[in-house]
């Protein structure tokens, strides 16, 4: 017995972005994690789906760890198996003599799911491992959000020589001396990619609202810009 998740077919990745939360929510869902970590029902993911993690109220007091599988769960194919009802149930074990209790929090997470679905119910957490984070670290911690890459730090002395030959003066094209150096020709490559963006910027109704309000800026050219874009459209900048 295996858990499995069959999504319509053409589906593309189930993405929700994870949003700010208070602190006492991102400590009880890093408890969560940790414990979950521990117990090796959980580990680290490079999925490209995600859902966003969040916490409820629970009457007797405490969080209640929520995922926002909404996307997931709208590309997914209902099971086509009937349910039975519980008053067939409860019929089926009338004059039963044994009866068994079953650990449903244990069981669910002794049942393995199919190994090419492990990725889909990827889930992202709150909280970053920085102890302290100024405020332009989190509006661009917010910015890379969007971004499905990895950044690994590399300290400036390991990285020293770089760019090293871009820094030397002697080495510049434009004022080395041919002759002296034994070049017999000189060529720089050449790429249509800035002409390319440039026409699909043209063709594009959300790049067409942003470069007419950062042409033009003004609360009048801000309000016609859609909800999405207006929120962001601090990040972008007109560079001739």
């Amino acid at each position: 017995m295996h858990h499995e998740i069959d999504l319509v077919p053409g589906t593309k990745y189930c993405v929700t972005r994870q949003w700010s939360l208070p602190r006492d929510q991102v400590k009880a869902t890093d408890d969560f994690f940790e414990s979950r970590r521990q117990a090796g029902q959980v580990r680290e993911s490079k999925s490209p789906h995600s859902a966003s993690t969040f916490c409820v109220k629970k009457p007797q007091g405490g969080w209640r760890i929520v995922h926002a599988y909404k996307k997931l769960n709208g590309a997914t194919i209902p099971v086509q198996t009937p349910i039975p009802r519980n008053v067939v149930i409860i019929d089926s074990m009338a004059k039963s003599t044994i009866y068994s209790a079953l650990d449903l929090r244990d069981g669910f997470y002794q049942i393995l799911m199919r190994e090419s679905d492990i990725a889909l119910p990827a889930v992202s957490t709150p909280s970053v491992k920085s102890p302290h984070i100024s405020q332009r670290m989190a509006r661009w911690l917010s910015f890379f959000t969007e971004y499905d890459f990895r950044v690994e730090y590399k300290p400036g002395r390991l990285n020293v020589v770089a760019d090293a030959l871009s820094r030397r003066p002697d080495y510049a094209v434009k004022t080395a001396n041919a002759n002296r150096i034994g070049v017999e020709r000189v060529s720089a490559p050449s790429s249509s990619m800035i002409d390319d963006v440039k026409a699909a910027y043209a063709s594009d109704a959300d790049a067409k609202q942003l470069l007419s309000y950062v042409s033009a800026p003004s609360d009048e050219a801000r309000r016609k810009l859609t909800p999405h874009l207006r929120t962001r459209a601090h990040r972008y900048r007109v560079h001739e």
